[in-house]
């Protein structure tokens, strides 16, 4: 009977996937360990829920607990991706995916190549980075699911810089030949990104006002656009819309090693955006977030 309420505990926590329902999901998680405390998939869901809400050190020694008892539980390594982040690691975020592509079967490929290719590419391995996703390119143009959106342009990024801008014109134009710029939001979105890469930046401001216009338009393709440009007071712009619309506690490492930001390192604008953010929970992000702050103040 505890294992029956544990497993509906662990149930009723996956439907509370939005920010609003996040102390209702820790909720039924911490009702599910108490219930079944040596289960890898609770002791997972759980430390990933508190690395979500900043409390690494209680996620890290709950991840310890979870390859004591499964040493090759995939699920934790998927987590464990998001735990090195927290902690400004990218390097052993890279580590973490690779051990999970490695456990996962041959059906879940695509699975495992979102991990992949965001560690890859994080560490500026963008020929890796483009293998791995090509699992991941989308097949149905009438919609983009929303995870392999975040991630489309940074592979289109990191084409560009291991392939050239006309390994891109020919991915974008291959797209293109599947949808009409008017028929979806997919649409518009390649059109003004082509456009952009042609440096054709009036017809890419027009798709950027077209995505600003339609309510539903995901985030990722207006800000990609806009990065594309390379006009860096419209990125700022928009990465101060990000910092202050979305509740994100991986923003602040996307923007930290995100290459197209590159330019703006130094630019105090850029660093004011970071300071609004909340530090990493991760010892290692603390201690690198002292240091800067130190030197800001030498």
């Amino acid at each position: 009977m505890p294992l029956r309420r544990a497993a509906t505990a662990l149930l009723l926590s996956l439907t509370c996937i939005t920010p609003a329902l996040a102390a209702e999901r820790d909720a039924y998680l911490e009702k599910a360990r108490e219930l079944d405390p040596l289960s890898p998939i609770i002791l997972s869901d759980l430390a990933h829920a508190l690395d979500q809400a900043g409390r690494w050190e209680e996620a890290d020694s709950l991840f310890a607990s979870v390859l004591e008892l499964e040493p090759d539980y995939a699920p934790a390594f998927d987590a464990l991706g998001f735990h090195a982040a927290m902690n400004n690691d990218p390097e052993a975020a890279l580590e973490y995916a690779l051990r999970f592509s490695e456990l996962i079967s041959v059906e879940n490929t695509r699975r495992g190549a979102l991990p992949l290719h965001d560690a890859y590419y994080f560490v500026s391995e963008y020929e890796k980075a483009v293998e791995a996703f090509r699992y991941l390119v989308p097949t149905d143009t009438s919609a983009v699911h929303w995870f392999v959106g975040y991630s489309l342009p940074l592979f289109v990024y990191a084409l560009e810089r291991s392939q050239g801008v006309e390994a891109v014109q020919a991915f974008l134009a291959g797209q293109m030949s599947r949808v009409s710029p008017g028929d979806s939001l997919y649409g518009i979105w390649l059109d003004g990104y082509s456009r952009v890469m042609a440096s054709d930046h009036a017809d890419g401001q027009n798709a950027i006002d077209r995505l600003t216009a339609a309510a539903d338009a995901p985030g990722w393709m207006l800000t990609s656009i806009t990065i594309a440009t390379g006009d860096e007071d419209a990125i700022l712009a928009s990465i101060e819309r990000l910092v202050a619309e979305l509740d994100w506690l991986g923003l602040r490492y996307y923007l930290e090693h995100d290459p197209r930001f590159e330019s703006l390192r130094h630019d105090p604008r850029f660093q004011d955006l970071l300071d609004r953010l909340p530090p990493y929970p991760g010892p290692r992000g603390r201690e690198g977030a002292a240091g800067v702050a130190g030197a800001a103040g030498a």
